[in-house]
């Protein structure tokens, strides 16, 4: 490379800047280290103590096994009740392409998140 490029490549390198705050995190939202730490038990106390069922139905879960939050299994119920929509023939033309459009975008979150894995095909989607 000629020298003068090499130069002038040097000379207009980017500055570095300081990272983005997380989008996804309110600036007021506690950090990681702000919470206090909860101790680990230790010795054979911790494989003794029975863990308590909370739980007597299997929670719901996605399609990694990672279990859903409500607001997941609210997400896949309005994509259900769209899809219950986009199936019904009655609907007039302009309510028809408007539910379809709208089980297009919920489809794309819920397979996002992992809640579903099925194509909308046979719904003209």
């Amino acid at each position: 490379m000629p020298f003068f490029r090499r130069r002038a490549r040097e000379q207009s390198a980017p500055a570095v800047s300081p990272p983005m705050p997380a989008p996804w995190r309110p600036v007021d939202a506690p950090t990681h280290a702000d919470t206090p730490a909860t101790p680990i038990p230790s010795g054979d106390s911790a494989m003794s103590q029975p863990q308590p069922q909370s739980q007597s139905q299997p929670q719901p879960t996605d399609l990694l096994g990672t279990p859903t939050t409500a607001t997941e299994r609210q997400i896949l119920a309005v994509y259900e009740q769209l899809k219950a929509l986009a199936a019904d023939a009655d609907l007039p033309p302009c309510a028809a392409r408007n539910v379809r459009k709208a089980l297009a975008c919920m489809w794309q979150a819920t397979n996002d998140l992992d809640l579903q894995f099925e194509q909308l095909y046979d719904l003209g989607v």
